[in-house]
């Protein structure tokens, strides 16, 4: 049986939706985002969160939802139908604008449900135009599913003004490893993106998917064209498939951090800065809607 329980700490940073059953913990911060913080599958710590710490969370997005863009905006300046817009540049060291704008907002859990074979529940945010170089109306829904055969994550945007608007969309979780050395990476892609010197994707370059089976010793920090949307990953304790769902264009970013203890296997729908290279860029009209799915199916090794 599935429980769905809201948890109000008496310390720590912020209330939390548990969603849980003898398999499956899973913990969603409303307030950040509405993002999962944890994801435990029997017993096997999956999915990495900000460690209780706000200020971690805000340095390494850890699971964030990643609208209206994804990766980083070239300066934080865009032009869209002859209009200059400029972001703000929360990536202080390289001065850019990084990750979307909706990672810290607090969303509002709107509709849950748990049964004996799985559990639903569903956020919702809304503008009315006020974020800073983006002055567009939206409504996003968050929409999170659990079952024994794994997690669904499905999100979709709502045009809700009169105007259309540029947007992509992404996710970033950081999936735990105590060996990513001997970890690897089944995509299919041939195409990488070189990136400038403040990590601006720029040129395509030939890729060869072997050079990720294993990872090695390698640092990542680079987004791929896909050319079947599925991503395949194996790690010393469990494997994972992640299915990009419903997307015209399917992306991805690879990162491993300095500690590598986790690697960010982030699906997106554009490449970085497609404000600016339209490379996956979609734009949606007045009163119109679009969704995609990411879909996680885990095996852990008992």
């Amino acid at each position: 049986m599935f429980s769905i329980v809201y948890i109000t700490p008496s310390k720590g940073n912020g209330n939390y939706f548990h969603i849980y059953n003898a398999k499956v913990s899973a913990k969603i911060y409303p307030e950040l985002g509405a993002s999962i913080q944890e994801l435990i599958w029997n017993n096997t710590p999956i999915i990495q969160g900000f460690q209780n710490s706000k200020t971690l969370y805000m340095e390494h997005y850890h699971s964030a939802l990643l609208f209206p863009f994804v990766g980083r905006i070239d300066a934080g300046k865009y032009q869209f139908q002859s209009q200059e817009f400029q972001l703000d540049l929360n990536d202080i060291h390289y001065q850019n604008a990084l990750h979307g704008l909706v990672y810290d907002k607090h969303f509002k859990c709107t509709h849950k449900v748990a049964t004996s074979t799985d559990a639903s529940i569903v956020f919702e945010y809304s503008s009315s135009g006020h974020l800073h170089g983006f002055p567009f109306k939206f409504c996003l829904e968050v929409h999170y599913h659990f079952s024994e055969e794994g997690m669904q994550l499905a999100v979709k945007v709502n045009n809700i003004g009169t105007k259309i608007f540029p947007f992509c969309l992404g996710w970033h979780p950081y999936f735990i490893t105590k060996s990513i050395n001997q970890d690897t990476i089944e995509i299919h892609s041939n195409k990488a993106y070189a990136t400038n010197e403040r990590l601006i994707p720029t040129v395509i370059t030939s890729f060869n998917p072997q050079n990720l089976q294993p990872i090695g010793t390698q640092h990542l920090d680079t987004s791929y064209r896909l050319a079947a949307p599925f991503i395949y990953y194996k790690s010393e304790d469990y494997e994972l498939i992640l299915k990009l769902k419903n997307q015209v264009n399917s992306f991805l970013q690879l990162y491993t951090p300095e500690d590598r203890k986790s690697i960010a296997i982030e699906p997106l729908t554009a490449l970085p800065n497609a404000f600016n290279n339209k490379q996956g860029l979609q734009i949606l009209k007045p009163n119109n809607t679009y969704q995609c799915q990411w879909h996680l199916n885990i095996k852990t090794y008992d």
